[in-house]
């Protein structure tokens, strides 16, 4: 099995930087927030061919997105089942 290294510190700082943007934009104009995230994932979905009601659930999780990239730079390792993954 090939172990990948995928992290890049400057795209990290982006993603981080941008997911910011998106919660601080979204806490304060709510309505537009959540109404820019529903067209984003409809979008996103229609191109993918795939049609969920998960796209509904797509403001609160990216609001939650700032906290995971947190988690995943301070544990870079976690234990999924019996599996650690890096």
């Amino acid at each position: 099995m090939e172990v990948w290294q995928l992290f890049e510190p400057p795209q990290t700082v982006v993603l981080v930087g941008l997911s910011l943007l998106f919660a601080a934009g979204s806490l304060a104009f709510s309505i537009a927030g959540a109404v820019f995230a529903m067209i984003c994932g409809l979008l996103a979905y229609s191109y993918l061919g795939a049609q969920r009601r998960s796209v509904l659930v797509l403001f609160p999780s990216l609001l939650s997105v700032p906290a995971f990239f947190r988690l995943g730079i301070v544990a870079p390792t976690f234990e999924w089942g019996r599996r650690t993954d890096r």
